[in-house]
């Protein structure tokens, strides 16, 4: 497996962050550069001036050129990241460094980048479980996997529990705690 060149670019009431990483799994992260802007969180002052928003373009267009390689994945986090005037700052600094194509997951309608966050958090979470940490594991090993135990595939039969659930209090299908 070849590693990937992550930007990751958070974007909160307090900040904005910018981080370059390598990444092989989700467990294999080799952090590269980051940089910490307070002074263009949302909550700043100027934030509706096109000064704020060139500068925050600015800002990621200059992290991406300070490392070697162009970046081939694209990670929005925070709970600005959604905002129209961001995504469209974004979009203009990616394709001032001809790198949009990274970007083309997030351009559909209705993007919800609360939700593409809670998605990314998922997958990195079902690959760690999936793998040994720090372990590189062939393609050899998806055949001798049992079904389900990678996070990826379900098993064959799956149960379910149909008892009956008993209601106590508020709490159902739990013992009362007073």
């Amino acid at each position: 497996m070849t590693p990937k060149k992550l930007i990751t670019i958070s974007y909160t009431d307090e900040e904005l962050f910018l981080n370059t990483a390598w990444a092989q799994t989700a467990s294999w992260v080799s952090p590269d550069l980051h940089e910490r802007y307070p002074e263009f969180g949302y909550n700043g002052t100027s934030q509706h001036s096109d000064e704020f928003w060139t500068g925050i373009k600015q800002r990621i267009t200059t992290v991406v050129r300070a490392t070697d390689t162009k970046p081939d994945t694209l990670i929005l986090l925070g709970d600005r990241a959604k905002e129209k005037k961001f995504a469209d700052t974004v979009w203009e600094a990616l394709g001032e460094l001809g790198i949009v194509d990274i970007y083309r997951q997030v351009q559909v309608s209705g993007f919800d980048g609360e939700m593409i966050n809670a998605r990314g958090a998922a997958e990195l979470a079902k690959r760690a479980q999936g793998e040994p940490k720090g372990c590189i594991e062939g393609d050899w090993c998806k055949g001798n996997r049992i079904p389900g135990e990678d996070g990826t595939s379900m098993p064959e039969k799956v149960e379910a529990d149909t008892s009956p659930v008993k209601c106590q209090g508020l709490r159902c299908g739990k013992p009362e705690l007073f």
